[in-house]
């Protein structure tokens, strides 16, 4: 197997397998401690009558260590190896080295948790309704539970290790749009459709469901625009970015991600207050991203591939502009539609600004990054997000 696995494979696969035979440890006392002995048989799952009243099923208490295990591995592995990818080049571990915030550490823990712990949930009440009365000896119960743990152990830290800000951002619409389809489901109101997505905010069935998704993608892009931020940063450092662009995009970063969070804080149809700060966060958000595709070619003055910021910013703008138009002109897309598609396009454009931000630093020379980076460092230039790991950072550089 060595043979086939990179030296970071073979380093996340080995971190993975010690943390599985933790998770599975933890998960075979945990089921010695709680299992009913008295019980020759345990019952797996069931909604029915058949269950006796206070029986504790192997179910119950998988979906439980689901929460316990996903929250605390992603909180110990989150990009644990990051430095170490096969994909990562020599100029980007000099730029990325010791960037592990809290916030984005906890964000996407909790995140990560959250969605595991529901499919989790739904699926032993799947398997409990298509095998009614399962029930396992003892032994095997003791296994199953265990085997289980072990196996969610190893896929949640070898997932972690690894987290890269592109993944993050795929995270972010997958949070996105399990929090949508969810809300849709839930909601009271079969005609929400025709208001808006902040509708969905307001509803008594989805709104904690979209406020809490929509908060939470707010600090998953909050954590990768400050990777983004960080990385400008050492550019300005290296004198390949004015400090007045940087600290332009600091600021429309920080308005945006604030933008995002407050369409999750301040539902509508509440108050009068609470209907001012919505509607402020939703244009500030969309304002923000507009100007930044409009104006990212001046920001920067040309740092950026002339397809990114002549071409592909410009066409994306227009594109959100142009079903704005069809939306209050002809009235062929409703404001729920032109909703979903602009948030659609403004992540692809995020995506994209990180991706072309990397391809630039890969370009730049490695001893040049290298006294760019100690100096971003000593003159804290990322100040614009508490940064609360900045003692484990200046570890870690010291380390390497």
């Amino acid at each position: 197997m060595d043979g086939l696995m990179s030296a970071f494979e073979r380093k996340r696969f080995d971190f993975a397998l010690r943390m599985a035979t933790l998770a599975g440890i933890i998960g075979f006392i945990l089921a010695i401690a709680l299992y009913d002995r008295s019980n020759d048989v345990l019952l797996f799952f069931d909604f029915s009558d058949n269950r006796v009243a206070n029986e504790r099923t192997i179910g119950q208490l998988c979906a439980a260590l689901t929460i316990a295990i996903t929250l605390i591995y992603c909180l110990i592995s989150y990009r644990l190896y990051t430095t170490e990818r096969d994909d990562v080049t020599d100029v980007e571990r000099i730029a990325i080295r010791g960037r592990s915030n809290w916030i984005g550490r906890v964000t996407i823990s909790l995140v990560v948790t959250t969605m595991y712990s529901v499919v989790a949930w739904l699926g032993f009440a799947v398997l409990g309704l298509m095998f009614k009365d399962l029930r396992f000896p003892y032994m095997q119960a003791l296994f199953l539970t265990a085997s289980y743990s072990a196996a969610l152990g190893f896929y949640i830290s070898r997932w972690a290790v690894g987290l890269t800000t592109s993944g993050i951002v795929w995270l972010g619409l997958l949070t996105f749009a399990a929090g949508l389809m969810g809300s849709f489901l839930l909601a009271d109101d079969p005609e929400w459709w025709r208001n808006s997505l902040s509708y969905l905010g307001y509803d008594s069935g989805s709104d904690t469901l979209f406020r809490i998704s929509v908060i939470s993608v707010g600090l998953m892009m909050l954590t990768l625009l400050r990777d983004l931020m960080n990385t400008m940063g050492i550019l300005v450092e290296a004198n390949k970015l004015t400090p007045i662009a940087h600290r332009i995009l600091s600021t429309g970063a920080v308005v945006a991600c604030c933008g995002i969070i407050g369409v999750g804080l301040f539902p509508v149809r509440v108050n009068v207050v609470s209907d001012t700060l919505h509607n402020l966060s939703v244009y500030a958000a969309g304002g923000v991203f507009i100007s930044g595709m409009l104006g990212i070619r001046f920001i920067t003055q040309h740092v950026f591939h002339p397809f990114f910021d002549e071409k592909l910013s410009w066409r994306l703008a227009a594109l959100v502009i142009f079903l704005y138009i069809l939306h209050i002109g002809p009235g062929m897309i409703n404001f729920v539609a032109l909703e979903i598609f602009s948030f659609a396009i403004f992540s692809i454009w995020i995506y994209y600004l990180n991706e072309y931000t990397l391809l630039y630093l890969r370009e730049q020379d490695e001893a040049i990054i290298r006294e760019a980076a100690k100096r971003a460092q000593e003159h804290s230039e990322f100040s614009w997000v508490v940064r609360l790991d900045q003692l484990q950072q200046s570890n870690n550089l010291h380390k390497n």
